[in-house]
């Protein structure tokens, strides 16, 4: 999201009820992402849950990927280990195969296997994604690379 400010303050345009199936999955994950941003678990938990109670057991692909790291960021924000560390394979077993845009979900990842598994499988973790994994050229956001800082 980067600038969650201008991102609620332009959500009102978007959150008109296109018919589009892609339309009704994006907007509840814009929200989720807003308040994973802000640190805020309670409401990422309430922009997600019913989006989640409707897709999660036949989610694949990214929408999985998605849904395991929202789990995921919402246990570490809450300070739940056992759930997060629950969540961990199962989000690892999402970047079995490539799939686009998967940057939450892989910082969500590093975030757990530095908790968990120390900050050098963090740091394994984030350059096999970045450099092998990732289709995108752009920079990934800073709270990935910061995984591969050599001062980290």
């Amino acid at each position: 999201i980067g600038d969650v400010a201008e991102a609620r303050r332009l959500m009102p345009a978007f959150d008109v009820d296109s018919g589009s199936a892609v339309h009704q999955l994006a907007i509840p994950l814009y929200r989720t992402a807003c308040a994973l941003e802000e640190r805020d678990p309670e409401a990422a938990r309430s922009a997600f849950s019913a989006l989640w109670a409707r897709v999660g057991d036949t989610a694949d692909g990214l929408l999985r990927a998605r849904g395991v790291a929202i789990r995921a960021h919402i246990a570490l924000l809450e300070h739940d280990d056992d759930a997060a560390r629950e969540l961990l394979p199962k989000l690892l077993e999402c970047f079995a195969t490539r799939v686009n845009f998967m940057d939450h979900p892989a910082y969500v990842a590093a975030q757990c296997l530095d908790r968990f598994h120390g900050r050098d499988a963090a740091t394994s973790f984030v350059r096999h994604f970045v450099e092998v994994y990732r289709f995108e050229r752009w920079t990934p956001r800073p709270e990935i690379m910061q995984y591969l800082d050599a001062d980290a």
